[in-house]
């Protein structure tokens, strides 16, 4: 097996096994490519069954050695994954990495705009461009919603619901969620969308929201672009590119400390108390056994099927009434039938029992 066939049997691996994104998988890619030139340039007769790890350490020190170390440790890690990939196939025994370490990557607060900034920088765009409005409507939505920059080339128009004020993204391994969309880019992308229709759209594209002058999709190179053109044009000392929007969005929401606290409280009184909850309530309702591992059990599998129907009822209301309003009233059906359920339970006195 050469290369060639071996790294395209991993992208598709990557793809339809672990639902990774497009971007994610080009990552890999170019990563791997690297190697397999340095394996040709160099004429070593190894193949990915063959490969030895003192290739790899010489790959490594001749390449990579003058990056960083986050770049470093992507490298590594793609490799890492590649081999894993064959030794799960069972093309190979062993992986040539395994005694090799990703270098540690400090970690850094990321740079943030305040609002003053942002205003400069959205008032920077031209609005008397071909495509000032476009791209104004492009950093609104980028602020505006946090979302990322694969998720806004992949922004439909379907999935915009304005009465709602709620954006559908897909997300990484193809996860969709909803997203809050403020006034002011709401108002933003209705401005852009009439811009938008005098362009002769290509077919292929006619649901996506965000298109060049061709009617084609925006590539994520296009978008950096267009930020990196407006920063130019602001006197700002900061490096800024999409990423720095969607962190200074999360910084924004967060003023004080004391909201702070409050949101971090809220999230996880949520988040790590509502399954302990649940599960304490269960016990309640459990007979006098040594056996709970089963009655905890079918409590798994139950709520699992429970995520699996509650998921289900919510598209399909929301495909069939066109508005995620009804799928809430659902969720409220449901919790409302729950608490019925549980009032019926008939309660036992334990201490009767001794």
């Amino acid at each position: 097996m050469n290369w060639d066939t071996s790294i395209e049997n991993f992208k598709n691996y990557l793809k339809l096994e672990r639902g990774l994104s497009m971007n994610s998988i080009e990552s890999y890619e170019f990563d791997l490519i690297q190697f397999r030139n340095y394996i040709i340039k160099n004429s070593i007769n190894e193949s990915p069954k063959k490969c030895s790890s003192s290739t790899v350490r010489r790959y490594l020190y001749k390449n990579l050695s003058n990056k960083k170390s986050r770049s470093q440790a992507r490298s590594i890690s793609a490799l890492k994954s590649f081999f894993n990939y064959l030794l799960f196939e069972g093309e190979i025994n062993s992986s040539p990495l395994n005694d090799i370490e990703s270098p540690k990557i400090e970690n850094k607060l990321p740079e943030v705009l305040t609002e003053d900034e942002i205003k400069r920088l959205i008032s920077s765009v031209n609005l008397d461009s071909e495509f000032g409005q476009r791209n104004k409507t492009i950093i609104e939505v980028l602020y505006g919603t946090g979302i990322r920059v694969s998720e806004l080339t992949e922004l439909k128009l379907s999935n915009i619901f304005f009465e709602e004020n709620i954006l559908k993204v897909t997300g990484k391994g193809n996860k969709e969620r909803f997203v809050p969309l403020g006034k002011i880019a709401s108002i933003e992308i209705k401005k852009y969308l009439t811009n938008r229709d005098k362009l002769k759209i290509n077919s292929k594209f006619s649901d996506i929201l965000f298109l060049n002058r061709y009617g084609r999709q925006l590539t994520r190179s296009m978008i950096f672009k267009i930020i990196s053109d407006s920063y130019k044009r602001i006197d700002i000392d900061k490096k800024i590119s999409p990423h720095t929007l969607r962190h200074s969005f999360a910084t924004h929401l967060l003023k004080t400390p004391n909201q702070f606290y409050m949101i971090a409280g809220l999230v996880g009184l949520l988040m790590g108390g509502t399954q302990p909850v649940a599960r304490a309530t269960f016990s309640l309702f459990i007979p006098e056994t040594k056996d709970t591992t089963s009655f905890f059990s079918f409590y798994d599998v139950t709520e699992k099927i429970g995520i699996f129907f509650g998921l289900l009822f919510y598209a399909f209301s929301a495909q069939l009434t066109g508005s995620v309003r009804f799928s809430v009233l659902i969720f409220m059906f449901f919790f409302f039938v729950g608490a019925l359920l549980l009032i019926r339970v008939p309660r036992i006195d334990k201490s009767k029992l001794a």
